[in-house]
Formats: structure tokens, C-alpha cells, sequence
């Protein structure tokens, strides 16, 4: 299991694996003012390798 805080509160709401075996996880955190929507992609098993608030 890995666990990637993003923002002073996040969650993960949906996964996808990619043909490469990249996992993505969207969801929203917070970023002190506003809950935005952010995208972790993960090169299968390693640790995270791009976080995105969008």
C-alpha cells in the first residue's frame, strides 16, 4: 500500500491502470482554501513519480 497526501487533506475517488502498468488515482484535497481535483500517476510499484491539482 501507498499512501500520498496532497494538501492539508486529500482523497482518492477513482483508479485506473494505464496499458503501461502506470496506476492512476483522482480525487480532490484541499488546498487551505479550496478543494481542488488531483491526479496521482504511480509507475507500478514504485512511488509516486507526478502529483497534479487541477
Amino acid at each position: 500500500m501507498v499512501t500520498t497526501a496532497v494538501g492539508t487533506s486529500s482523497e482518492g475517488h477513482g483508479v485506473s491502470v494505464q496499458a503501461d502498468g502506470r496506476i492512476i488515482v483522482a480525487g480532490h484535497s484541499y488546498n487551505g482554501s479550496n478543494y481542488v481535483v488531483s491526479l496521482a500517476r504511480y509507475n507500478n510499484p514504485s512511488l509516486p513519480v507526478e502529483l497534479t491539482n487541477i
